[in-house]
């Protein structure tokens, strides 16, 4: 909290507004960090702009049972009552002369709902006309018992070594692990790794491919050429595990899942579920072209927990981008560089045809007819919808490659 206050200060200063903590009370959740950084820069910035000159906002942080309530309060003109449902839908922003003269693109919070929504949170506001509007949300209250505590218990029948050099992510999987019932162990290096696997068996290894010495690449190769090891499930979590795919090629399909940094809890106990069934689970791949940065990462939060999310913003890297396989492509018709459904010819030219969720500004282009799977308008369709739509098209496809 006091982190996303200090880097919107200067936002805050230009508009003659005051940031002011009110509590913070020695609590935790489990999150991404920078995903609640970017919750609490819109709450701040869009208090800072509805805000009177030289005055404060508020920012109180509230225990509630078992939750962490967090509350972004601003004393300016308020926000009327007939725009409490829309307030959290895309492209909303009050009708009116004092809140339309404020600009933006009425995205954030729907990116905040998202966000929020994800972590198993709520976000929700009430305001008093001419005195005050409170945006607060609620995380579940994570009580760090196993933080700090190296020495994992021998009750969980499952054991997980992670090889991670930064100790803090590694740390975080711990916690995350043990939350599920496993009993994991930490390695900050391949040489470690190695030395964990000679004297204790696992289930299942979660790696990293930036390693000091040895890299997780040659590090996953070795394993694969082990007597004893090869069998072992390995998850790879990276930033940068795109390209490990590249680079392992072939062999990138006996690795059981491949997961991005931020770390997503949801996702890692499925992986780790899968690998111990022996699974491997499919990560679904979607390309996303779209020129609104605001659009992309509202999409990117949607369905973080669905797909792996590749971006094309115009029409030149799209083309480029498409000489890989994808599982779907969400397409934006209006591009800097013309129109997204030049691409539509190609898309169908594939084998098997790409399917295709239209997400534009536009009003639904009849004549595009049986040449995408959905088309859907960008402010009339509710992120719900947008993720139905594409989740039920993904399913369709899994059907049709088990037939």
């Amino acid at each position: 909290i006091e982190e996303s206050v200090l880097a919107n200060q200067a936002y805050g200063h230009e508009h003659g507004v005051k940031f002011n903590i009110l509590n913070s009370p020695n609590c935790y959740v489990l999150a991404d960090s920078d995903r609640l950084i970017q919750v609490m820069t819109n709450l701040l910035s869009n208090a800072a702009k509805f805000s009177h000159s030289n005055s404060t906002v508020d920012i109180d942080v509230q225990v509630v049972q078992d939750l962490v309530q967090i509350s972004v309060i601003d004393y300016g003109s308020g926000i009327p009552d007939e725009f409490k449902d829309r307030i959290f839908s895309k492209f909303s922003q009050a009708d009116s002369s004092s809140t339309k003269q404020q600009g933006g693109t009425g995205l954030g919070l729907s990116i905040c709902k998202a966000i929020i929504e994800k972590l198993d949170g709520h976000i929700d506001y009430e305001s008093e006309t001419d005195k005050k509007t409170r945006f607060y949300f609620e995380l579940p209250v994570y009580e760090q018992t196993t933080l700090g505590d190296e020495s994992a218990t021998d009750t969980p029948s499952e054991h997980i070594l992670i090889c991670e050099d930064d100790l803090d992510v590694a740390r975080l999987l711990k916690i995350m692990l043990e939350k599920k019932g496993y009993s994991a162990d930490i390695a900050g290096s391949a040489e470690q790794a190695k030395a964990c696997l000679l004297n204790k068996q696992y289930a299942a290894m979660t790696l990293d491919l930036m390693l000091p010495g040895q890299s997780g690449i040659d590090f996953f190769q070795e394993l694969k050429q082990t007597e004893g090891l090869s069998d072992l499930p390995v998850i790879v979590i990276s930033a940068v595990a795109d390209e490990g795919k590249k680079q392992l090629n072939g062999d990138a399909l006996s690795v059981y899942d491949w997961l991005e940094k931020p770390i997503d809890q949801n996702r890692l106990a499925m992986a780790i579920k899968h690998a111990l069934r022996g699974n491997s689970t499919h990560q679904f791949t979607i390309l996303h072209v779209e020129d609104d940065p605001d659009i992309v990462t509202l999409v990117a939060a949607l369905l973080k927990d669905k797909a792996t999310i590749d971006v094309a913003h115009d029409l030149k890297t799209a083309n480029a981008k498409l000489t890989n396989s994808y599982d779907l492509v969400i397409l934006d018709l209006m591009l800097p560089d013309g129109s997204g459904a030049t691409l539509l010819p190609k898309l169908a030219s594939k084998t098997p045809p790409v399917p295709v969720v239209v997400f534009s500004a536009l009003d639904r282009n009849e004549e595009l007819g049986n040449s995408v799977d959905a088309n859907l308008v960008k402010s009339k369709t509710s992120n719900h919808d947008l993720v139905q739509a594409i989740e039920l098209i993904l399913q369709r496809q899994t059907n049709l490659d088990k037939d």
